[in-house]
């Protein structure tokens, strides 16, 4: 039997062929080549004669052109060739989709616009919403050992504020308590501040020395309170947030020292804490709460005062055995004061829960109304990509009946899509990045961390 691969490749080599679909080309000819030859043999020619012949018959330009076409019919094989550019012939393929489906889609701005439109509207307030509840209820907490952080709470004198705790429970539940590496007392306040252009009222605290040691937070200029601040007689000093640093200092290190007036009392700026901080509200100023510590007129022990408590769990304290042994002492302070409030109730709540439990209902709310958008969105453009592929039904015939294959048609219309897709993505982002701001303006300070609500990693990703 004549070898005929040899001369089959020695006529193909001008055309320069893919090495994959060289080699098919070569089966297929030499397949026709070996039962022509059989044939020619059968019917008495000598192998001279049968040899002769078969050549003539692949010198037939119909004939080769016939198996060349009938070559690229047929579905490439996935077998990597050595010395292929099958990689390449996908890159190239994929570029002339895109190209293709860019020039389809001018070609119908109309339909263009409405599907980017769509999925803008549902991607814009899904990324708004979720960067909302990513910076509330998922992000990391920035403080450590966050889970046992603690808010005491009492329900007694002001029993539809259940976090408030009157002062002089706060001092029983420090002392009897032994479930806390330590506590703190703190309360909200607004001070008038004069000593700056022009005077503002601002938020601020009165709190025991160790409330930020209990944080652990560290100033990022000068220092925090010392127990000598924190008590009555001892030189009025204040720390206050960045934003005020910046807002009425401009940012300048010199404000250590400084005297700002609160209420038309002199306070000595000694610290600027770092930014972003705040716990359930914005403050810009706070103080010792020990000034207020008057000998023979004490106003914070009276039982209408009430304060916020601060605990930090011990290691490997749990909230249930914190919330027992507060219950413990509760009963005590009960029978000790019949004829008063103290101590009804008392327990713990973990201040993570705490700074969103009134927000994370609404959020969830929101996402899941934002969620069912985008559903609607995504069927609406699906819809349109129907009909518009309903409209095209006599150019994907005839690109089938030049010969493309399926594989192909699907890989072009799947860019098409993808490409709408990523033009709503953009558009969503940016309209989401809208949102952001606009929901500044509508969700209360004191319920989100509206300075930590942006379009970072876990956003995009979600987007």
């Amino acid at each position: 039997m004549p070898e005929w691969k040899q001369e089959i490749r020695r006529r193909l080599v001008n055309l320069k062929l893919d090495p994959t679909r060289e080699a098919a080309i070569v089966e297929e000819m030499e397949q026709h080549l070996a039962d022509y030859y059989a044939e020619l043999l059968a019917a008495g020619a000598t192998e001279v004669e049968a040899y002769q012949q078969s050549l003539a018959e692949l010198q037939s330009s119909e004939v080769l052109w016939r198996d060349l076409r009938h070559s690229e019919r047929q579905p490439h094989s996935e077998t990597l060739v050595p010395g292929s550019t099958r990689r390449r012939n996908v890159i190239a393929n994929l570029w002339q989709d895109v190209r293709f489906g860019c020039r389809m889609l001018v070609k119908q701005p109309g339909f263009t616009l409405i599907a980017v439109i769509t999925l803008a509207l549902g991607i814009g307030a899904n990324t708004a919403i979720f960067s909302v509840i990513y910076a509330v209820l998922l992000r990391p907490s920035p403080y450590p050992a966050a889970e046992r952080l603690v808010l005491l709470t009492t329900t007694g004198t002001h029993a539809d504020l259940p976090t408030y705790v009157s002062y002089p429970d706060y001092v029983d539940l420090r002392d009897r308590t032994h479930s806390f590496d330590d506590t703190a007392c703190f309360i909200d306040d607004v001070f008038n501040v004069t000593g700056v252009e022009p005077a503002v009222a601002v938020d601020g605290r009165r709190v025991n020395w160790n409330f930020f040691e209990i944080l652990g937070v560290k100033p990022q200029v000068g220092r925090l309170f010392a127990p000598s601040d924190d008590q009555a007689g001892a030189v009025p000093t204040a720390t206050i947030s960045d934003s005020f640093w910046h807002e009425e200092f401009g940012g300048d290190a010199a404000v250590i020292g400084k005297t700002i007036s609160l209420d038309g009392s002199s306070f000595t700026v000694i610290g600027v804490l770092p930014p972003g901080f705040e716990l359930q509200r914005h403050d810009d100023v706070f103080v010792p709460l020990g000034l207020w510590f008057v000998p023979g007129h004490n106003l914070l022990k009276r039982d209408n005062e009430s304060s916020h408590v601060l605990a930090r769990l011990k290691a490997g304290v749990t909230l249930t055995q914190a919330r027992a042994d507060l219950s413990a002492v509760a009963a005590q302070l009960e029978h000790e004061y019949p004829q008063t409030n103290r101590g009804r109730s008392a327990g713990a709540e973990r201040l993570s829960d705490l700074l969103v439990k009134d927000v994370r209902p609404v959020l969830l709310v929101l996402l899941t109304a934002v969620g069912c958008v985008l559903l609607i969105a995504c069927v609406n453009v699906t819809n349109l990509m129907l009909v518009r592929a309903g409209g095209r039904e006599t150019e994907l015939s005839v690109r089938l009946a030049l010969g493309a294959r399926t594989g192909r048609i699907i890989q072009q219309m799947l860019t098409e899509s993808m490409l709408i897709a990523s033009l709503g993505g953009i558009a969503g982002l940016l309209l989401g990045a809208w949102c952001i701001r606009s929901l500044s303006k509508l969700i209360p300070g004191t319920l989100v961390r509206l300075d930590q609500v942006a379009l970072n990693i876990p956003v995009l990703l979600f987007a």
